[in-house]
């Protein structure tokens, strides 16, 4: 048996998750992709910030962690309007770079040995990569995105980066992204 495969070209804008959240700024996306080569939506479900922008994914912990942003939709409905007009959507879920869990749940956290709290850097604090909470809370974003069949794509450690290394010598990026480099269906990349 022979199988060929065709590369899939993608033509893709970020959809903020505020964006999609909002009924105007959702239809301006469609509108842009109607009307331009795009081909593909990458929408943000959790970004960098904490915030989870939509309240069909069935993950309790968000509403406990008070991650849930407003505006808030429907992924389902989202990713339905998307396909009705041929576009192909892809999630983006970072994962570890987290401040809302970190204030809520510090043994989440990555600790600063210094300070005994969650280390924050720019800004940003992130959650400890090899931790089972930690882990399972990304995972089941991530699962439930897929599970659905409502979107396809990486989840991802945007901002991580390697602009810091740890006292072991390994990258700030390669400690992120290890802990889960072996659970299927889990892509990282790195920024």
């Amino acid at each position: 048996m022979t199988v060929t495969m065709a590369p899939r070209i993608v033509r893709a804008i970020h959809v903020a998750g505020w964006v999609a959240g909002d009924d105007a700024g959702w239809v301006d996306m469609l509108n842009i992709a109607a009307t331009t080569g795009i081909n593909t939506l990458m929408i943000d479900v959790k970004n960098e910030n904490g915030d989870v922008y939509f309240d069909d994914l069935g993950v309790a912990t968000v509403g406990d962690l008070g991650a849930l942003s407003e505006p808030s939709t429907s992924l389902v409905d989202r990713v339905g309007d998307a396909r009705s007009v041929g576009l192909y959507t892809i999630a983006r879920i970072v994962t570890f770079q987290d401040p809302i869990v970190a204030e809520q749940r510090p043994e989440w956290a990555v600790i600063d040995s210094n300070t005994g709290r969650p280390m924050e850097r720019n800004g940003q604090n992130f959650l400890d990569p090899y931790d089972p909470d930690a882990q399972r809370y990304a995972i089941d974003l991530r699962s439930t995105t897929g599970a659905t069949g409502t979107l396809e794509g990486p989840t991802t450690t945007a901002g991580a980066g390697s602009n810091g290394r740890s006292d072991a010598g390994r990258s700030r990026h390669a400690q992120l992204t290890t802990p889960l480099r072996s659970r299927p269906g889990v892509w990282t990349m790195g920024s």
